[in-house]
């Protein structure tokens, strides 16, 4: 549907809302699930700030990294959101520590 259709098409604006929208990290997620390394790479880019400012140790932000690598193809849509799975995970990573 082109943004053109929504803002003209009163049944298409309806429709337009009422699709789920999985956001930027779900998706990021979602690839990462399948192998993908760029996107894995901006899940990086975008935590790496909480997670260091968590585990205030770089070699243990790593070992978080390489960990949650591991668990993305464990991630489902629904439920919690990407990032509170994300920050789930890092919460019990640091109480495993």
């Amino acid at each position: 549907m082109s943004p053109i259709s929504v803002l003209t098409s009163p049944q298409a604006s309806v429709a337009a809302l009422t699709q789920p929208c999985r956001g930027l990290v779900t998706e990021l997620l979602l690839d990462s699930g399948r192998g993908n390394t760029e996107a894995f790479g901006r899940v990086v880019d975008l935590f790496e700030v909480i997670v260091f400012a968590r585990v205030l140790d770089e070699d243990r932000a790593v070992e978080f990294f390489i960990a949650l690598w591991s668990a993305c193809p464990t991630f489902r849509v629904g439920g919690r959101g990407a990032v509170a799975w994300i920050l789930q995970r890092l919460t019990t990573y640091e109480a495993g520590r």
